[in-house]
C-alpha cells in the first residue's frame, strides 16, 4: 500500500526501462526515461470505464497502457486529415465553374479582343 492507502501493482516493462504502478482505483503512476538518464513521472486518474478500455486495448495490442495512452493522445492532438477535393460537377460533359461571379458574353468578347 502507498501513503494514500491504495494497493499498488508494480510492473516493469521488459527491455523498455519504464515502470508503471497501477492502483486498484484506476489511477496510473508512470516513470519513463528521458534523454541522458533523466526521467519523467506522470500520474493520471482515469474513469473506471476509460481505464478498462485502455487496459483492454493494451492487452489486445500486446503493449503497455502507457503506449496506448500515448497513441490515443497523439491521435487526439493530430490535425484533422485534409478533405479530398470533390470532383467537378459536369453539365453536358463540361465542368461547371464555381467562380465568384458569372462570366458573361461581354467578358468573353473582352478576353477575345485582348488576345487578338
Amino acid at each position: 500500500m502507498n501513503a494514500n492507502g491504495h494497493e499498488w501493482e508494480t510492473k516493469v516493462e521488459a527491455g523498455l526501462g519504464r515502470q508503471a504502478s497501477e492502483a486498484r482505483d484506476g489511477s496510473l503512476d508512470m516513470c519513463a526515461p528521458l534523454h541522458h538518464g533523466a526521467s519523467m513521472r506522470l500520474t493520471i486518474n482515469l474513469h473506471e470505464d476509460q481505464y478498462a478500455t485502455v487496459k483492454y486495448l493494451a492487452r489486445e495490442r500486446d503493449g503497455s497502457i502507457s503506449d496506448v495512452v500515448n497513441e490515443l493522445i497523439a491521435k487526439a492532438l493530430a490535425p484533422p486529415p485534409a478533405r479530398p477535393k470533390p470532383p467537378p460537377r459536369l453539365r453536358n460533359g463540361l465542368p461547371i465553374s464555381r467562380g465568384a461571379r458569372t462570366i458573361t458574353s461581354e467578358d468573353v468578347r473582352k478576353a477575345d479582343d485582348a488576345t487578338s
